[in-house]
């Protein structure tokens, strides 16, 4: 009977040292901060303006985002939107034939190489036919991400022309997952 209450009396003096150690931690730290900003030792509030009365980035940000929506062009982006997916249509079809004609090369070269003697000769002629590959798809991999850029630098420039800014610039009419954004 002695041990229970024992153990008990000690669970529920750690119990209460515990529960009560990080409240007093907590309870000074609001108060501590604040006496940090207003000695200098933190910036200031968001969302404050400065202490000429201009206002700050956030201010700023928001009122250029509300005095551009005024000024678009929907009829000019729609037409650069165009513009750009059958660029980046023709980009893709031409990857895919430069990789089906790489491919079709190397089934070529690899059968050459099988009709040679085996050994050295066999050996350095497969090793022929995988470097062709090789370079001819990262010669087609390096056009494609080139065009690519090319094409949303292109579409980036035309859709400011439009008056489009922000989001509505480099979003507009891409994948869900951004994957075009430039």
């Amino acid at each position: 009977m002695r041990k229970t209450t024992l153990i008990g009396s000690l669970v529920l003096v750690l119990g209460l040292t515990l529960v009560a150690v990080p409240v007093s931690a907590q309870e000074g730290r609001g108060e501590r901060r604040e006496e940090r900003r207003e000695e200098g030792r933190m910036s200031p509030k968001p969302m404050m303006r400065n202490a000429s009365g201009t206002p700050n980035r956030m201010e700023k940000k928001n009122e250029r985002s509300t005095s551009s929506a005024s000024t678009l062009d929907v009829g000019c982006l729609k037409t650069a939107i165009d513009k750009r997916d059958a660029a980046l249509t023709t980009n893709w079809s031409t990857l895919s034939t430069s990789v089906t004609a790489a491919i079709t090369a190397r089934s070529t070269n690899v059968k050459a190489a099988l009709d040679k003697p085996a050994g050295t000769e066999r050996q350095t002629a497969l090793k022929a036919a995988r470097k062709t590959f090789t370079d001819a798809t990262k010669s087609a991999r390096k056009t494609f991400m080139s065009n690519e850029r090319t094409v949303h630098s292109t579409f980036k420039t035309e859709a400011k022309t439009c008056g489009a800014r922000g989001n509505e610039a480099s979003d507009a009419g891409t994948s869900e997952d951004g994957a075009l954004v430039k």
